[in-house]
């Protein structure tokens, strides 16, 4: 153990079936809630790496999680298809404006976010992604879903 061990703790990780490596991030120790991040998790819809960012116990994700992960993955088209719309109003607020002819090509998926998920609630889960995009390389785009729905608007980060 190292002198200044004391001021910085050891990542901890665990390993999780449907997303592979994960670091916590930080965790609360009176309430049992942490944050985990992915380490390298390739979205099988594209093909690349993204990250994920995950509220769940100390334990890690739950199968409600990764179930709603799965959900994202094999109805990504779809999901994607239903951005168009709030991201072609996005550009015009923006004053960009610009029609989406190849969403797979304009725009990648750089991560998405996984709240605590109650088995028991029938509420959809609200979640959020963000996509980098070939028609601005300074911004990235974050959209907030409602299950399967887009909520309105568009944030621009750069």
């Amino acid at each position: 153990m190292g002198f200044f061990s004391f001021l910085f703790r050891r990542p901890i990780f665990i390993g999780d079936a449907v997303f592979g490596r994960l670091r916590q991030e930080d965790a609360d120790k009176q309430t049992g809630k942490a944050w985990f991040i992915t380490e390298d998790l390739v979205f099988p819809p594209t093909g690349y790496a993204i990250s994920c960012d995950i509220d769940a116990t100390a334990d890690g994700p739950s199968s409600a999680q990764q179930a709603f992960y799965q959900h994202i993955e094999q109805n990504y088209n779809k999901l994607t298809a239903s951005l168009i719309p709030i991201i072609e109003d996005g550009f015009r607020n923006w004053e960009f404006p610009h029609r989406i002819q190849d969403f797979a090509t304009e725009f990648q998926l750089l991560g998405l976010s996984i709240p605590e998920i109650d088995p028991q609630c029938t509420s959809p889960v609200e979640w959020y992604w963000s996509f980098d995009t070939v028609h601005d390389a300074n911004h990235m785009l974050t959209i907030y879903m409602s299950g399967d729905t887009p909520l309105p608007g568009v944030q621009f980060d750069g």
